[in-house]
Parts: structure tokens; C-alpha cells; sequence
């Protein structure tokens, strides 16, 4: 009777730790965040619990717990210091609701988790959790001695993703708290030539023929599977009166690597671009340009603290850059924390006025995922039309056609000026089901406008 007791504890003690995993394996698959099958460090609090020292486990266990949810939502947000992510946080009760939901209930899973280890290691007893510890430590060192790839393939912001055992908490503490030089060999903290097309290379004999040059980066703009919801997205012939080039390019990455591939045809391996020498910001198109006459502007609706572009635009040759902090505007947008790209217009033309030649470069902001419905001013595209399957998509292509009807409306009467306006990445977008029904993985589009 005993026995069978005794088996029925340690089923139920197993079943609560992988119930806890599950929870976390689950929810990191559904926002399509790198996660390992089995959190190493759980393991620890099942320890400390076995031993009696519950208040040791208790902390540790809170400690654990706020490194996950930092690890995963670093996914979403790539933020490379810790100030980065107490910025963000300060904009939480302005995140679309399914965010505000998911981040409620962690905080009110936090006690439960808490609770239910507890639970487990008093269902296993002392004796059957150190075997469990002993196992699962030896499992994990085998996987990182011999297996040499084991973490191959992972980025600094993304977790370790279909490894079956692997800390959450060793990530946090190499790629977030002890910094970002430290997480890459020395040979990876230098920018190299991209190698791929970029947007500039189908211009580049041509680009300083034009008083004003709009180049916008333009946030996850990506290429539809349906050409035709391009066309409508885009409306070409809004821009009629202008000489027009389309194309796609190949590029998979972040946005601060999207930046480096277009303003000065590198590639890096990272995105804390303060760790790059000098040497590697030569050669950008600002300060090219800046050499031909032309006074060279950026334009962000974002912090300039957000992957310290106050640090490395004026590196790349920007005589001025423009961030939230600089703009009186009377309002913020949502799908990222600043500006509304529909007010930076005015931004743009008051620098357009100015006299002499001038490069003015815009990184866009309300098309950046979650694609939040707040930040439509106008509704001009109609997924049902074109029978666009998910949803997410559709708010991104929605705000990709406002922002287009806004830039045919403000070019109107602009002469002597050339656009360039190209995709940073492909649209970030959580429902893995749908992706390739809507768009075209690893590549952006480029439309050029010559008047």
C-alpha cells in the first residue's frame, strides 16, 4: 500500500514539473519565441526545496521565473541593455490587450508556479528529487560537451529553441546582465561588407543628381505572396506623375541590421553597434553624400536610447538626428513606444523647406508589430478582399496602406526629389500557420520614385 502511495507521489510530482514547462513551452510556441523543452534551472528550486531551505527556493524561484518572462519578451522586443527594457516597461498599460492579458496572468502564475514546486518536491521527497537533480545536470552537460552544435544557430536574443534541456537563466546572464561584448568572440564585434543587394545599389550612379533624396527604411514591409495586394498596398498610381521602379531584395535580420545593410552596405553580427570601431562606420551613404554638398538629417519616431542610434547615426554622417524626445506632437502612437508616422511628415517637410541639398532618412514606427489597430487613422485596405488569412497580417498591411496613401499625399506637389523607400525585414508575425500564405520569407520590396 505504501509502495503504491509512494508511486502515485512521484507521478504526480514529475507531472507538476512538466505541467510547468509546458505552461512556459506552450505559451513561448504561440508568440513563436525560442524556448528549450525543460528549463535546467527549475531544477534548483526543486533542490533547495528538498532540503528544507524554502525561503532560499522561494528566491530562487522568483528569480527564475522574472528571467524567463525577461528572456521571452527580449524576443519580441530585441532591447540590448536592461535601461532598454525599464524604458519599454514604462509604456506597459499601453500594449495591445492580448500583451496586457499574458503579462496579468505571469504576475498572477508567479504564486502558483511557486507553490506547486513546493508541492512536487514534497510529493517526491528528498531521495527521488536528487536523483531527478542528479539526472537532469548530467543530461545537460552531456548535451553541451558532446554535442558541438547544441547552441549553434542561436542569436543573442533568441532563447535556445527545440533544445530539450538548456537554462534560460545561463542566456540571461551572458547576452543581457553581463553585456553584449562579452556573449560573442572578438571576431563577431566588427562590421563586415554586406554581401547581398541593397536598395542603394539600384541607384547608386544616380543618387546625387537630386536636390532632396527621402530614403525611408520602412518598417516590416514585406512582399505579399498575391502581387496584387502589393499593388493596392503600394497604389502606384498615386505616383503617377513620377518615374517608378519596384523590386525585391533578399535580407533576413533586425531593423538596426537592416539600417547598416542600407546606410552603409554592412553587415554586423549583432545589434550593439556601440561596440564597433570607427573604422567600421567608413563609407556610409550619409557621409558620402555629406561630401557631395548635401546636409544629411535622420528622422526616428522612437527614443534615440533604443539601439543607441543617438550614439551611431551621427557616426554614419548624420549632421542632425530627430528623435521623440526632440518632436512637440501632440499625441503617441501604440505599435511601438513614440511618434506617429503620420505626424513625422510635418517633421520631414519643415527640412524640406530649408535650402541647399539634403538627404533626409526616415525610419518608420506604427508598421512594427503587434500592428495595433490604434494607430489606423484611415482604413483603406480590405483583407476580405483578397481573402488574407491572418489576422496579424492584415493589421500590418492595413498600416502599410496608410502609411503609402500618406506619402502620395505629401509628395503631391514635390519636385526635383527622389524617394526610396525599402522594407527593414519581412513582417514579424506570431500565427507560424498562416506565414506562408501571406508573404514571401527573407525578403523585402524597394520602390523608387524619381521626379
Amino acid at each position: 500500500m505504501l509502495k503504491k502511495k509512494s508511486n502515485k507521489n512521484f507521478l504526480y510530482g514529475i507531472l507538476i514539473i512538466l505541467i510547468i514547462n509546458s505552461l512556459f513551452f506552450l505559451g513561448s510556441s504561440y508568440f513563436g519565441l525560442g524556448r528549450p523543452y525543460i528549463n535546467f534551472d527549475y531544477f534548483l528550486v526543486l533542490f533547495f526545496y528538498a532540503l528544507g531551505l524554502r525561503f532560499i527556493a522561494i528566491i530562487l524561484c522568483s528569480v527564475f521565473l522574472l528571467f524567463e518572462f525577461f528572456a521571452l519578451i527580449g524576443q519580441v522586443f530585441p532591447f540590448v541593455r536592461f535601461s532598454d527594457f525599464i524604458y519599454l516597461s514604462k509604456f506597459t498599460f499601453d500594449a495591445p490587450f492580448p500583451y496586457i492579458m499574458v503579462m496579468g496572468l505571469s504576475l498572477l502564475l508567479f504564486p502558483v508556479i511557486i507553490y506547486l514546486f513546493y508541492l512536487s518536491s514534497e510529493l517526491l521527497g528528498k531521495i527521488k528529487v536528487f536523483v531527478i537533480f542528479n539526472i537532469v545536470v548530467f543530461s545537460f552537460a552531456v548535451m553541451r560537451q558532446l554535442i558541438p552544435d547544441y547552441y549553434d544557430g542561436d542569436k543573442y536574443w533568441k532563447v535556445a529553441k527545440g533544445k530539450l534541456i538548456s537554462s534560460v537563466t545561463e542566456y540571461v546572464l551572458t547576452y543581457r546582465f553581463v553585456g553584449f561584448a562579452e556573449g560573442f568572440n572578438t571576431e563577431f564585434n566588427s562590421a563586415s561588407e554586406y554581401e547581398g543587394i541593397a536598395a542603394i545599389d539600384f541607384l547608386s550612379e544616380t543618387i546625387d543628381q537630386y536636390e532632396n533624396i527621402l530614403f525611408v527604411i520602412n518598417e516590416s514591409w514585406g512582399v505579399p505572396i498575391n502581387d496584387l495586394v502589393q499593388k493596392e498596398i503600394v497604389s502606384i498610381d498615386s505616383f503617377k506623375d513620377f518615374e517608378v521602379e519596384v523590386h525585391e531584395i533578399n535580407f533576413s535580420g533586425y531593423t538596426v541590421q537592416g539600417e547598416m545593410r542600407e546606410l552603409c552596405r554592412k553587415s554586423v553580427a549583432n545589434i550593439n553597434l556601440k561596440i564597433l570601431d570607427d573604422n567600421d562606420f567608413s563609407g556610409c551613404l550619409p557621409s558620402n553624400l555629406k561630401l557631395k554638398g548635401y546636409k544629411t538629417y535622420a528622422i526616428h519616431g522612437a527614443t534615440g536610447n533604443m539601439y543607441d542610434r543617438a550614439y551611431w547615426y551621427p557616426k554614419v554622417g548624420f549632421d542632425k538626428a530627430i528623435f521623440y524626445e526632440n518632436m512637440s506632437l501632440d499625441r503617441r502612437c501604440y505599435s511601438f513606444p513614440g511618434a506617429c508616422d503620420s505626424d513625422i511628415f510635418s517633421v520631414i517637410e519643415s527640412l524640406h523647406r530649408s535650402d541647399g541639398k539634403k538627404f533626409i532618412y526616415w525610419l518608420t514606427l506604427n508598421t512594427h508589430a503587434s500592428y495595433d489597430m490604434r494607430d489606423l487613422d484611415k482604413d483603406l485596405f480590405d483583407c476580405e478582399i483578397f481573402k488574407i488569412s491572418g489576422h496579424e497580417f492584415c493589421r500590418n498591411l492595413k498600416l502599410q496602406k496608410q502609411f503609402f496613401h500618406n506619402l502620395s499625399v505629401y509628395l503631391k506637389d514635390k519636385k526635383d526629389i527622389l524617394v526610396v523607400v525599402v522594407g527593414d525585414h519581412e513582417p514579424r508575425i506570431v500565427d507560424k500557420s498562416t506565414v506562408h500564405e501571406d508573404f514571401k520569407l527573407g525578403k523585402v520590396p524597394v520602390l523608387i520614385l524619381k521626379r
